[in-house]
């Protein structure tokens, strides 16, 4: 709470007209709250992107949640608040607050949220104080466009990335399309000198497990089961370090874990034989662009039933194996298959003739242009 008042201070110190109020050169990126915590993962890759373009630039991050671990600009500015999940009214009014603090404190010129729905206090924070460029980054609602400001809205621009395996059906009038917003991360290490670091040996078969944050009943059985037969043939399993807990692993043998220093990314791949995650964009795309054969457990039932249209795209790609139905694909069945190594050197062979296409550093560049 100190650096609240810290900032209520700068905003009594700061009575300027906001009509005449001079904007910094800064970006003010939002994260919101999802699932995997894709969206913040985005954000602090989008914000590593910004600062290797222009080091001089001033990047505000506010996160909604525990702020992840990771590489980030060693000058970012962050912040965060609590879940809002907690659907208080209470937690809305300090959502607004804060925004409000930080755009008074810092003048951004570029307010960025990524977030699927905005809650009330972000549009109230953006209405109060319209000087700056406002941008809301893939919308999760059936029409946007009542947001956008054109028609009485907070935000300036709606940004949608596109995805390789599913079409998008909103119209490019009403949205920029862009190409998918990931950091490309290609491993420039070799796998020995990855599993010395690791306490890994070289016969080991090595997986990458990433559940969701908050998986479904039937991703949690799926999971459990996988589990079960990783650890008989005594495989070794590597989590990111925030995600190493006893409800996500159960009674893994704790000597066939590692804890990654940093999340999941390309200084790690090259020592993973296969990963098994869920069927979020940022995790299929991550695999694929690492060449990582993947055991695919989308959650079932969320909009457009997306995860498991992306994960049977990706299947069908011959990139991962997706578990949707145990009457289908049993977790007996794709571990059968993913210990084999000639199917694993196939999938990787059909991760590379996959072509993805980053948008992350078209996209940074489109926001400096807009600064200038």
């Amino acid at each position: 709470m100190l650096i609240i008042e810290i900032l209520r201070e700068s905003r009594v110190d700061s009575e300027e007209d906001d009509e005449s109020m001079v904007l910094n050169r800064s970006i003010f990126l939002l994260s919101g709250d999802s699932i995997d915590d894709y969206r913040q993962e985005r954000i602090i890759s989008m914000a590593l992107e910004l600062f290797e373009a222009d080091s001089g630039l001033e990047i505000i991050h506010l996160s909604l949640g525990a702020p992840m671990l990771g590489p980030r600009p060693p000058t970012l500015l962050e912040y965060s608040l609590p879940s809002s999940r907690m659907g208080s009214e209470m937690w809305g009014g300090l959502l607004s607050e804060q925004i409000s603090l930080l755009l008074i404190a810092h003048r951004p010129a570029i307010f960025l949220y990524d977030g699927e729905y905005p809650h009330r206090g972000i549009i109230r924070a953006l209405r109060d104080r319209p000087n700056q460029l406002s941008i809301w980054v893939e919308p999760s609602v059936e029409d946007s466009s009542i947001h956008h400001r054109d028609s009485g809205g907070a935000f300036d621009h709606h940004v949608v990335p596109s995805d390789p395996f599913i079409d998008h059906l909103m119209t490019p009038k009403e949205v920029k399309l862009v190409p998918p917003l990931f950091r490309a991360n290609q491993s420039q290490r070799g796998m020995m000198k990855v599993r010395r670091e690791l306490d890994i040996s070289s016969d080991a078969t090595v997986v990458f497990f990433h559940p969701p944050r908050r998986p479904s009943k039937r991703q949690t059985s799926v999971f459990k089961s996988l589990l079960s037969r990783l650890s008989k043939e005594r495989v070794i399993l590597c989590m990111n370090p925030a995600e190493f807990s006893t409800e996500r692993v159960g009674d893994y043998p704790r000597a066939l874990i590692r804890s990654l220093a940093t999340p999941m990314g390309g200084e790690w791949s090259s020592a993973i034989d296969f990963a098994v995650i869920d069927g979020s964009q940022s995790m299929i795309l991550k695999m694929i662009d690492a060449e990582i054969p993947s055991i695919s457990v989308p959650r079932l039932g969320v909009r457009d039933d997306v995860d498991h249209r992306r994960a049977e795209a990706a299947s069908n790609a011959g990139c991962s194996l997706m578990i949707a139905d145990a009457k289908t694909i049993s977790p007996e069945w794709a571990l059968r298959k993913m210990l084999n190594p000639i199917k694993r050197r196939r999938m990787r062979d059909s991760c590379r003739s996959v072509t993805l296409e980053s948008g992350m550093q078209e996209f940074s560049t489109w926001l400096l242009d807009h600064l200038d």
